[in-house]
């Protein structure tokens, strides 16, 4: 997980998941269908925010594999879109395919004046049975750019590169728990 938060910002999520064939000897059937939901990741008190937030989550989405652009459906139900794509592949030992969702979110940055609170929820859990005959690791970011101002307040550690501040949330402890930033002047 790469969360961007731009100098305006607004908040992109890139999701990419490098599947590694590891058994020698055979070829591993990529998942034919595949779904994962957007849904808003805070509560509103009216529903035509509520569907603002999944829209532009929605017409913002683009999803590739190897680079290459996959088509997909949606299914929007009350509470969230359920996104599902087909994808028929093969991968042969020790060879890697690379699935990459990226898209939009409002919900996690706050914005109140020159100040910009910024919310990024815990890693996700990888199940025992995704791991079947893939090599799988699960590193989370956020970047935030430095034109917003500097920054007040931190629950992780940073690291400044004269742009952007870098916060790597991978760790054990770090993917645990639910982040905030807190940036502006």
């Amino acid at each position: 997980y790469v969360y961007t938060v731009n100098s305006v910002g607004k908040l992109n999520i890139e999701v990419s998941s490098k599947y590694t064939n590891e058994s020698p000897g055979y070829l591993v059937t990529f998942p034919s269908k595949s779904e994962f939901l957007l849904y808003a990741l805070k509560k509103y008190e009216n529903k035509e925010d509520f569907i603002k937030s999944l829209d532009s989550q929605l017409n913002s989405l683009r999803i590739s594999l190897n680079n290459s652009p996959v088509t997909y459906t949606v299914d929007k139900k009350e509470e969230e879109y359920n996104i599902s794509f087909n994808i028929n592949r093969q991968i042969p030992y020790k060879q890697s395919l690379t699935l990459t969702k990226k898209y939009e979110n409002i919900d996690l940055v706050e914005h109140i004046g020159n100040i910009y609170n910024i919310y990024i929820p815990e890693s996700p859990q990888i199940s025992a049975e995704t791991l079947n005959n893939f090599n799988i690791s699960l590193t989370t970011k956020l970047i935030i750019s430095k034109d917003l101002g500097p920054i007040n307040f931190s629950t992780g550690e940073y690291k400044d590169d004269g742009k952007t501040y870098t916060f790597d949330l991978s760790s054990k402890e770090n993917s645990k728990k639910t982040h905030l930033v807190q940036i502006g002047a």
